[in-house]
């Protein structure tokens, strides 16, 4: 069963790595959002749901994609890609 986003105050995971760890952990490694939510639940003793899941993906790719953008022009320019 995932869990719904109903609850009355939201919570903030703003841990980077708690983050990193649910996007490896659904992109990476395919976890099922059932799955993955029993899982930080069972050994975390975090209740997420999923869209917190879905947030933190979207924030990942957000990032990825202003990386790899700053990557391509400093390719461009001639200069170090990436460092």
């Amino acid at each position: 069963m995932v869990l719904r986003c109903a609850a009355e105050r939201r919570v903030r995971y703003s841990m980077p790595r708690f983050r990193a760890l649910l996007v490896y952990l659904r992109d990476y490694q395919l976890l099922p959002y059932e799955r993955l939510t029993a899982l930080c639940r069972d050994l975390l003793g975090m209740g997420v749901c999923k869209r917190t899941i879905e947030t933190a993906q979207k924030q990942m790719y957000e990032a990825l994609r202003r990386s790899r953008k700053r990557c391509g022009r400093n390719c461009l320019r001639g200069g170090v890609a990436c460092g």
